[in-house]
């Protein structure tokens, strides 16, 4: 704030417009599936007019609720946030050793943070659903989730479970399936390792990302599917309109040609070409190797002068990492 203020309002800006880009996902997502239920067709032109005028719900509240529901929806879906921004953040050494020397301490607490964060990601996961497809106010959703799922949340826990399960499985089987056979790859045919390992880790990154895109319509799908039995989703929106046949017709087969244009030219191009360049050109700066404990491959005793004398005159690391200890005396000891 005080050295670099024009960052940090970027910073507040991009958190704002991951807010707002996350309701729109999931609203996207979720009346997707509120269509696929009901059985009624809609364009995708419809389907994205419609996603854009619930936009107007969204409130100073809403903006912090759902930066709290976007983070809720994370552990049951199995999504990991990234920021190369949040990357340069650097934990204090000293924070660090608090929670080391507390580690069993601070495991049980993460624990039981997860367990609260997935509890109330349950309790919680109807508040959308009715802000979009009811036209409810945030708070009468907020109430009715908190209603609901009140007798019902390890009902809807396990059908979360089966789901997440299903697809981290299934999508755990393929990747380790595309592994294997690179490997086998490189034991029996090491001149066509490259482009193998190119052409499966693009197929691996596919995989991930149909996991994740399946793994958001499955939690709505059991949302929907929940309010569904229970007749609480409407009959149809205000703003859904029947198109004709033709019409149907005609922009389907815009859609679905402009979208297998857009999936040849995402994966072959974009991704293909930088898992190319990033397996073809290794990196120019040498890793430093560093010795730890001043043990190589287990030759010696670690912290000992004999694995020192080894490591240094025959693998010859760059460093050697050695536990320095002071003791009351004042004296600097090897010890760990």
């Amino acid at each position: 704030m005080s050295q670099h203020p024009f960052v940090f309002l970027g910073l507040i800006g991009m958190s704002l417009l991951l807010v707002v880009s996350v309701f729109f996902e999931f609203t996207f997502l979720l009346l997707s599936v509120y269509f696929i239920k009901i059985r009624k067709k809609i364009s995708l032109k419809q389907l994205l007019k419609g996603t854009f005028l619930q936009l107007k719900k969204i409130s100073i509240g809403a903006i912090l609720f759902f930066l709290f529901y976007f983070f809720l929806v994370l552990p049951l879906s199995g999504i990991k946030f990234n920021s190369e921004l949040l990357a340069k953040f650097q934990i204090p050494v000293f924070i660090l050793d608090v929670i080391f020397e507390n580690r069993v301490l601070f495991i049980a607490l993460f624990i039981l943070f997860y367990i609260i964060l997935i509890y109330l990601a349950v309790r919680f996961i109807f508040t959308l659903p009715e802000m979009i497809l009811k036209d409810r106010s945030f708070k009468e959703s907020v109430k009715f989730s908190w209603e609901e799922t009140k007798g019902n949340f390890l009902k809807v826990l396990i059908q979360f479970v089966i789901v997440m399960g299903s697809f981290t499985l299934i999508s755990g089987l393929v990747t380790s399936l595309m592994i294997y056979i690179q490997h086998l790859i490189e034991a029996n045919m090491a001149k066509y390792a490259l482009g193998s390992a190119i052409v499966l880790m693009t197929g691996i990154q596919v995989v991930w990302l149909l996991s994740l895109v399946f793994s958001l319509v499955g939690i709505f799908f059991v949302t929907i599917d929940y309010l569904g039995t229970n007749n609480f989703l409407p009959e149809t929106l205000s703003w859904y309109k029947v198109k004709t046949q033709k019409e149907q017709a005609s922009w389907m087969k815009f859609s679905k040609g402009l979208g297998m244009v857009l999936l040849v030219i995402g994966l072959t191009v974009v991704v293909g070409t930088a898992n190319a360049e990033f397996l073809s050109n290794p990196a120019s700066v040498e890793p430093i190797r560093v010795s730890h404990r001043g043990v190589d491959n287990g030759n010696g005793a670690q912290n000992s002068i004999d694995a020192l004398v080894k490591t240094s005159t025959t693998t010859h690391p760059d460093y050697v990492e050695m536990d320095i200890q002071e003791t009351k005396g004042q004296k600097f000891v090897v010890f760990h």
